[in-house]
């Protein structure tokens, strides 16, 4: 699950559709007419930006913003622009000036707090994601906090939070095990994380990439003999994870130090 790509939305103003090159020449041909119009440059922007040309489109929107210091969505439009230069620091700006100017706007809390996580302001990031108003049951949600949250240590038990409240709404979901498994994993709650994996091997016994996990999780857990069991089975699937594992045995308990044997 990729939840950390942003919900690009470019807000129109009197354009019902995205500009094609025809449109990108009539969007010119408006600021060429009007030059201090900001609504002309905040077109010409997003004709810039469906064409990807991301510079251009920045230039368009903060001529728009300069033309109308006001102009919520040309902020908006400007923070996402520089999301996709990758300017994320750039964007976080831009995104909370539309924030205090138009908080109505459309997925911008739920994109600011995206560009937060890109700019390593974790938590921030779920600070602000909690603060939309969502339906307690919705998944999507659950699922985009705890994929953020999972990115930090700080924020790691937001993570594990929100993938139990995810489980609960659909806990058939392998993937959402695999997430719980790695988010307990990354806070040392070792036989939560065994736990979770085991449920996705109960149905899917062949699955390496899990099968690795709860290796490594053994390993973590400083339980060698487990662990070995682990790469027994990725040898007769013929897995590549096969050999990391043993190395990774080998290079974290070179000796016997199973965490259950008697000192």
């Amino acid at each position: 699950m990729r939840l950390a790509s942003l919900v690009i939305l470019f807000h129109f103003i009197a354009v019902a559709s995205a500009l094609a090159q025809s449109e990108l020449d009539a969007a010119l041909q408006a600021v060429r007419k009007q030059p201090k119009n900001p609504v002309a440059h905040y077109n010409l922007g997003v004709a810039y930006a469906n064409d990807d040309q991301y510079e251009k489109a920045v230039e368009a929107f903060q001529q728009a913003i300069r033309l109308n210091p006001k102009f919520a969505e040309a902020y908006y439009s400007l923070g996402m622009s520089y999301e996709a230069l990758e300017y994320y620091a750039d964007a976080v700006r831009a995104l909370k000036e539309a924030l205090r100017l138009n908080p109505k706007l459309p997925d911008l809390q739920l994109n600011l707090g995206l560009l937060l996580s890109k700019a390593g302001q974790h938590q921030e990031a779920i600070k602000m994601l909690r603060a939309i108003r969502v339906d307690k049951d919705s998944l999507n949600y659950f699922c985009t906090i705890g994929t953020v949250a999972l990115k930090s240590d700080s924020t790691i038990h937001d993570a594990i939070e929100a993938f139990e409240h995810a489980l609960r709404l659909k806990p058939d979901s392998l993937l959402l095990y695999q997430l719980l498994g790695d988010a307990y994993r990354k806070a040392k709650r070792y036989a939560d994380a065994v736990h979770a994996y085991e449920q996705i091997l109960a149905k899917d016994p062949t699955n390496d990439s899990i099968i690795y996990a709860l290796g490594v999780t053994y390993v973590l857990a400083r339980q060698r003999a487990a662990a070995f069991k682990q790469h027994e089975k990725l040898e007769k699937l013929n897995s590549p994870f096969a050999t990391t594992l043993i190395n990774y045995i080998f290079e974290e308990m070179p000796t016997r130090q199973d965490s259950s044997q008697k000192r």
